[in-house]
């Protein structure tokens, strides 16, 4: 199980495990590649295989309405969580009273607040409105939850490589 952990208390989801925010962030695995003829930074991947990263984790570079971010995947996690700068990076604007739910993170809880994401993709996978929350103080890493998640066929983990289908 990855170390990540977004509860929304609003949708009642169990408590899955939590990611250290002091945790260092390893580089794509050499399983990740830049997605060919993306713009700028590369991100993305174009296999559907992310190897586990040295520290038990799976990292894949995304795009969230076309900007790059960096994500560990958590199928634990109920929702897709962006740091609050990533969420401004990728456009997305939230004043001080959205900030209207709570979600528990290795941290502490944290207030959060909903919102639409119009595109997300992870190298050829992609899926749009897909619903999230945007974290109200640096969580170091935003996360990859099911709202993203389960928009695909399927995701399984074999021989520390995750599939995502």
């Amino acid at each position: 199980m990855l170390a990540a952990l977004m509860l929304l208390q609003a949708a009642g989801l169990p408590p899955a495990p939590q990611w250290r925010p002091d945790a260092p962030i390893p580089p794509p695995s050499s399983m990740e590649r830049p997605r060919p003829g993306a713009a700028g930074a590369a991100v993305g991947v174009s296999s559907r295989r992310i190897a586990r990263s040295p520290d038990g984790h799976f990292y894949a570079d995304g795009l969230v309405n076309g900007v790059g971010v960096r994500f560990i995947v958590d199928t634990g996690a109920g929702m897709v969580m962006l740091t609050p700068h990533d969420a401004m990076r990728a456009g997305i604007v939230v004043a001080p009273d959205d900030f209207r739910m709570q979600a528990r993170t290795a941290g502490g809880t944290t207030d959060v607040a909903p919102v639409t994401l119009k595109q997300v993709a992870v190298g050829e996978r992609q899926a749009r409105d897909v619903a999230a929350v945007v974290a109200s103080v640096d969580t170091g890493i935003s996360l990859l939850g099911m709202s993203f998640l389960r928009h695909l066929k399927r995701v399984t983990i074999e021989n520390d490589v995750l599939h995502l289908e």
